[in-house]
């Protein structure tokens, strides 16, 4: 035990002894600048959940806070989807990459396509587990991590990974997140690396009624998540459940609510995203508080809707 001095010593020293390692320090921002000035970003060793229903863009999400994290401020990641095959993944990056819809990508002609080259050294590497376990996806990352250091490691979704050994039975399914969740935690802190989890939301929520909307409780595998992560955002998108005015009465179209329903180094608090596709252009999310013209961008959005 020591004394509040000492503590605060050690804290100097800390904090001291990582920026002298790690130049760019122990955060990670998201590059949304709304929930950067209120959670900071994400921690290295820390574990941030993402979760929401499907259809609520958390693949989405993931992909544009990956994106952010490494074109703004150049940070080395890894991107590894246990949902979704590898070339599904490609196009998803490469639609919000060159502006276009991902159908329009898988049937175009490759060769008329206008690819961009200022993506060929972003250090940001794209993976897809077939087999969904935990053991090769640390693996695939030790494998990566030899050639360079990682600040941040992106797994959609955590519900899907499974285990090679121990194996559990049907009737103890959620018993294997035991495992997974303290796993994944301690390979991030020993690699110094923020780690990012996409999560499902419980189904009974589409059964609740009213605006469907979630909170903390409704997350699969609550408990171990509510004691493990630092962070959990909640993802909600009113007008996908035709619920298109909110109490106070106004509109919900293209609003994607951003809720930090747990932050142990900050205030919890909850953000109004833009969150739409149009015409031949990509899903996109956009926060006002970093794009200047995201209202202006937004109003677009409507106008086309009319055409």
């Amino acid at each position: 035990m020591h004394i509040l001095g000492q503590s605060l010593q050690h804290l100097k020293n800390d904090l001291s002894h990582s920026s002298a390692n790690h130049p760019v320090n122990t955060i990670i921002k998201t590059g949304f600048e709304s929930i950067d000035s209120y959670i900071f970003g994400y921690r290295r060793g820390e574990m941030t959940v993402v979760a929401g229903r499907p259809g609520m863009g958390v693949t989405s999400f993931l992909i544009e806070t990956a994106l952010n994290m490494s074109t703004q401020h150049g940070y080395a990641g890894a991107f590894i989807s246990v949902d979704i095959s590898y070339a599904v993944l490609q196009a998803k990056f490469a639609s919000i990459v060159m502006n276009m819809d991902i159908n329009n990508i898988f049937n175009a002609d490759a060769a008329k396509i206008n690819w961009p080259v200022d993506y060929s050294t972003l250090p940001l590497y794209l993976h897809t587990q077939g087999n969904r376990f935990l053991e090769d996806i640390i693996e695939q990352v030790e494998i990566l991590t030899e050639k360079r250091s990682l600040d941040f490691l992106i797994i959609d979704s955590l519900q899907n990974v499974e285990l090679q050994k121990p194996f559990f039975p049907p009737h103890l399914y959620f018993e294997k997140f035991n495992v997974i969740i303290p796993s994944l935690l301690d390979f991030a802190r020993k690699k110094n690396i923020a780690l990012i989890c996409g999560s499902s939301i419980k189904r009974s929520v589409e059964y609740r009624g009213g605006s469907n909307k979630p909170y903390l409780s409704d997350i699969a595998q609550t408990s171990l998540i509510e004691e493990r992560a630092e962070k959990v955002i909640i993802l909600y998108r009113p007008e996908y459940y035709e619920y298109f005015k909110d109490d106070n009465g106004n509109s919900t179209k293209g609003i994607m609510q951003v809720s930090v329903e747990k932050n142990i180094s900050g205030q919890c608090c909850e953000f109004k995203f833009l969150a739409k596709s149009y015409k031949n252009h990509p899903f996109r999310i956009i926060d006002p508080g970093t794009e200047a013209n995201a209202i202006r961008h937004y109003l677009m959005l409507d106008e086309n809707d009319d055409e």
